[in-house]
């Protein structure tokens, strides 16, 4: 869903926007999701939109997990001027990167 030239970032996604700019509910949520994985003992982790981004970032935040497949649907983890950046495992020269406890997805 691409935005439009009138639609700032901040009010056609407010969700991605405040999940991004809020340090501390983003820790929250990227370790609940952790614990979530941990817990149920999940294989594959499937995810839509703003959930994309937090399953991203809880992967690559807690290597200790490991999981199959990672599946995102309509994610916006790839918007270059909103998401992509913003990113915590940064990008490496232009290229996000599969959490490296994550066997294929």
């Amino acid at each position: 869903m691409a935005a439009s030239p009138s639609c700032s970032f901040a009010v056609c996604f407010p969700e991605v926007a405040r999940y991004l700019a809020t340090g501390d509910a983003r820790v929250r949520a990227r370790d609940h999701v952790a614990a979530t994985i941990a817990t149920n003992r999940a294989r594959a982790v499937i995810a839509h939109s703003l959930g994309t981004v937090v399953a991203y970032e809880a992967l690559h935040a807690h290597p200790e997990l490991g999981i199959d497949l990672l599946v995102t649907l309509g994610s916006p983890l790839a918007l270059p001027d909103a998401v992509f950046p913003r990113l915590q495992s940064p990008p490496t020269d232009g290229t996000g990167l599969r959490p490296a406890n994550v066997s294929a997805g």
